[in-house]
């Protein structure tokens, strides 16, 4: 364990072969790993054992794309061809933990972001941002073109599927792009309908009220017991939603 402005992380585990032995005609993948989380559940680690990526030394350069905040542009459809020759990197480390992973010292050439899509993994299904590793390098993968390649590497995922479902008008999107630029504009686009939606069903609800109680006397009679549970199912199915238009 390492320490450095007050804060740490863990070092990494030694890394393996270069080249996967079946990586089932991927292109190269690499990971950076902080071993924040539990080497069974973690999807990069699984992707690791299957033997379709290998681990990155902390200050070892890559000369592929790597997805890391460390970004300023989006992934887009003009990393494809950067992907098929010098891989696709991630960095495996917890979304509660970031602050402590050294970004800085990770030698990227082409450092890209992730653009908006919603986790389909068991931990953090529905939620938008929170993809794994695995997802990651699915959806940057589809983005430039490799869309066979993204389904191989999710092919072992119980939930592989249902990422690509709730994703994909998303990823279609994404993948229609020419630049990162079109990207970012296509993500606000889609950003700026979920608002929308969020204020249309906020208003139906508050004229649902209104109708209801056309007087404004319902505060004045007795509390009685109400089911908000499928209320709340509905405004978590509206977060979802963007999913189901459709990481």
């Amino acid at each position: 364990m390492k320490k450095k402005g007050g804060k740490s992380y863990h070092r990494q585990a030694p890394r393996p072969s270069r080249k996967p032995t079946t990586n089932a005609g991927l292109p190269p993948l690499a990971m950076w790993d902080f071993e924040h989380c539990d080497a069974k559940r973690c999807s990069g680690r699984k992707l690791l054992r299957q033997g379709d990526l290998y681990l990155l030394a902390l200050q070892e350069r890559f000369r592929g794309v790597a997805l890391s905040p460390m970004g300023t542009e989006p992934v887009s459809p003009a990393d494809g061809e950067l992907m098929r020759t010098a891989g696709l990197a991630v960095v495996d480390c917890s979304w509660a933990r970031l602050e402590e992973v050294p970004f800085k010292r990770l030698k990227a050439e082409a450092p890209r972001l992730v653009p908006y899509l919603v986790a389909a993994n068991s931990v953090n299904y529905g939620r938008p941002w929170r993809l794994n590793c695995a997802e990651a390098l699915a959806a940057a993968l589809y983005i430039g073109g490799l869309k066979d390649e993204a389904r191989l590497v999710l092919r072992s995922f119980s939930w592989g599927d249902e990422f690509f479902r709730i994703n994909e008008e998303l990823l279609d999107g994404y993948a229609e792009c020419t630049s990162s630029a079109e990207v970012s504009a296509f993500q606000q686009q889609k950003l700026e309908e979920i608002e929308q939606m969020k204020a249309e069903k906020l208003r139906t609800k508050e004229d649902n009220k209104d109708s209801e109680d056309p007087y404004g006397i319902t505060h004045l009679l007795p509390p009685m017991d109400t089911d908000t549970e499928e209320e709340e199912e509905e405004e978590e199915e509206m977060e979802q939603s963007f999913g189901n238009m459709t990481i």
